[in-house]
């Protein structure tokens, strides 16, 4: 599937929102209106939006010690005491609506990736 890239405004704290919506096609509205809200997402929230729609995913997220082949990723800032951002990890692509392009390419300044909620799509017959 082909992943459309959606910007996010350094004010939003919607890249949990940003990143089912990416993963899974749907607006960035259905996927706010699934959630509930449109401010910072726990992975409990995302995962049941994803498994509403037909995605398996674990309960919690993975330690990251490979590239997974596709993922919500879990961000942290160095030099930030708490608080992550949600990124999605697609083969060898990266979209991330902060620090990133539409290409999957991403210019971190300071952040790692340090776990991911790996994702299995839907069959779809």
């Amino acid at each position: 599937m082909k992943r459309n890239w959606i910007y996010q405004s350094y004010k939003e704290k919607n890249c949990g929102q940003i990143a089912v919506s990416v993963i899974t096609g749907k607006s960035l509205d259905e996927i706010t209106k699934m959630i509930g809200h449109s401010k910072g997402t726990t992975t409990k929230e995302l995962v049941k939006v994803l498994r509403s729609l037909g995605y398996v995913c674990p309960d919690r997220c993975k330690p990251m010690k490979q590239m997974p082949k596709l993922a919500i990723a879990q961000m942290k800032n160095i030099g930030r005491k708490y608080g992550w951002h949600w990124v999605v990890i697609d083969g060898k692509k990266i979209y991330d609506g902060q620090c990133g392009k539409s290409d999957g390419t991403v210019n971190w300044n300071g952040g790692k990736i340090t776990s991911h909620l790996p994702i299995t799509e839907p069959n779809i017959i």
